[in-house]
Parts: C-alpha cells; structure tokens; sequence
C-alpha cells in the first residue's frame, strides 16, 4: 500500500499540536470564555500539524488530484500497482515497484520519451 511519509508526521503534529492547544484552551478559556479557548486549540493544532509534515501531505493530496483529473493516474494507486503484481507485470521492492519485465520497462519509458518530444 502506498503511504504519505509526511502524513505519519502530519498527524503526530496535529496530535501535539490539538493537545497543547487543549491545554491552552483550558488556561485562556475561563479567562476569555469557553468559545475563545476551542478557537485557539483548533488554530494550535492545525498550525502544528502544518508545520509537521501538512505541507508534504497537501503537496501529495494535491499531486495526486492533478494526475488523477488528467487522466494519468488511477485515484488508488496503490491498488493499481498491487494488481499489476498481481498480472506479474512489476514486483514489490521494499517500498517501491518494479518493472518484471526490462523489455516492457524499456518500450514504455521509449513511449513516454517520444510523447515529450
């Protein structure tokens, strides 16, 4: 299965980030009002989660609606590479896929350069 390596650390941020926040909800709130303390655990988390990998995990999501719009990528990706797996097409290699077949490898990368010439 595909990941996001900066969605593990956008969620350890926002987790950080929602509890400082929570933290300081409960220090401003009776002071300001309940309202005014959920208002700045919310702005807390999310500029934590930002700034732990959030801008990576949008980048990606982003990415990943471009091709998908163009036509040039399944939205599942992942389930894309495992069936061509499955077809004995590419092999799983740690993280990543590879080509089976350097024939196939090789006429494709062949067409992808004759379309961008």
């Amino acid at each position: 299965m595909a990941v996001c390596n900066g969605c593990s650390s956008f969620r350890a941020g926002l987790g950080a980030g929602l509890i400082s926040g929570a933290v300081l909800g409960l220090v401003v709130g009776p002071a300001f009002g309940l309202g005014v303390g959920l208002i700045l655990g919310l702005i807390v988390g999310l500029l934590g989660g930002l700034s732990y990998g959030g801008d990576v995990a949008l980048s990606y999501l982003a990415l990943r609606l471009v091709l998908w719009r163009a036509q040039l990528m399944p939205w599942n990706i992942a389930a894309f590479l495992d069936f061509a797996c499955h077809l004995l097409i590419m092999r799983r290699a740690g993280g990543g896929y590879q080509f089976l077949h350097r024939t196939l490898r090789d006429y494709l990368a062949d067409q992808y350069e004759a379309r961008a010439a």
